[in-house]
């Protein structure tokens, strides 16, 4: 419950949603972490526990079972993990209230990075967030 609360806190931190943005990937890469470093991912049963959790939770296309995404990706570590978010390209306001401006260009690159599966030059032009440390 202490993590629901810490990424769904919206008011007092310094960036605002980018900052709530940075709580949710640290949670996520803690659970990334204790499912591939405590032998979840080895065992037949804990993995079966943490996908019948994820399979509840997590949404995929739906050609795309999701026991077969977490199979798939078993021996992957953390390391093969990159955190990253839509490029932004300013504020707009609009009735009082402020909404950021997704990039346009940005959007078309990730859109070719996506379908190339090559991100090395997305990521050198937009550089991933670092959720590995709190804020």
């Amino acid at each position: 419950m202490d993590a629901e609360y810490y990424v769904r806190q919206r008011h007092g931190l310094a960036a605002g949603d980018y900052d709530r943005m940075k709580r949710q990937q640290q949670v996520i890469r803690a659970l990334v972490a204790k499912a591939t470093t405590g032998g979840v991912l080895s065992n037949p049963y804990k993995l079966n526990a943490l996908l019948e959790t994820v399979i509840g939770s997590v949404t995929v296309e739906t050609t795309t079972p999701v026991k077969d995404l977490v199979f798939a990706s078993r021996s992957l570590g953390l390391g093969a993990v990159t955190f990253s978010t839509m490029p932004m390209n300013g504020t707009i306001q609009m009735g009082g209230t402020d909404y950021e401006r997704v990039s346009s260009t940005g959007v078309e690159a990730l859109g070719k990075a996506i379908n190339s599966d090559d991100f090395t030059a997305y990521l050198k032009k937009y550089p991933p967030n670092d959720a590995s440390h709190g804020l």
